[in-house]
């Protein structure tokens, strides 16, 4: 069987596959074979449900990752959120509103689903909670209120990831202790 001449691992063909493969130039194999070895970077894609491919269709994200080639490693698009996320043109803003804090790719919004809970008591040392059709415009001419109470010795930390009001003199958050 014909070897490769250099250290590296190297199959010997009479053409290497552009999508999974490249030439050695530095390696040489006999009876004028080519030396080629795996792409890295086309392993890196695959690995993360790439496709390597010569340009990205709509749906799909250029990544930074290269392919064999010069070919782009093409991923489908993902939130960046941790919670499920349809990514669509524009959101139906009755059954469901953009994300503001997740983004899709190829200027797609990320768009959830509409909730309708208002108020609520909450024990757990974790916890979260959104206003009335979140991530939708927030219900008008409702009291919304929230009890949080935790263990002696635990301290309540309130972090607002995304806050909006309409301006009105009447929308407001207060925090009482």
């Amino acid at each position: 069987m014909p070897q490769c001449t250099d250290d590296k691992d190297c199959n010997c063909n009479t053409e290497c596959d552009g999508i999974i493969e490249r030439e050695d130039i530095d390696g040489s194999c006999c009876d004028n074979l080519k030396c080629c070895k795996p792409c890295a970077d086309t392993l890196q894609c695959t690995s993360r449900n790439g496709t390597c491919q010569a340009s990205c269709e709509e749906n799909e994200n250029a990544t930074d990752t290269a392919c064999c080639n010069g070919l782009q490693c093409c991923e489908m698009p993902l939130c960046t959120d941790d919670t499920d996320c349809n990514c669509e043109t524009k959101c139906d803003g009755v059954i469901e509103g953009e994300e503001r804090a997740g983004s899709c790719c190829d200027n797609l919004k990320c768009c959830k689903p509409c909730t309708g809970v208002c108020g609520g008591n909450f024990t757990e040392l974790i916890g979260s909670f959104s206003s009335t059709n979140y991530p939708c415009n927030y219900s008008i001419n409702q009291d919304c209120f929230y009890s949080i109470s935790v263990p002696v010795g635990y301290t309540i930390t309130l972090t607002f990831t995304t806050f909006f009001l309409e301006g009105a003199d009447f929308d407001f958050v207060d925090v009482c202790i």
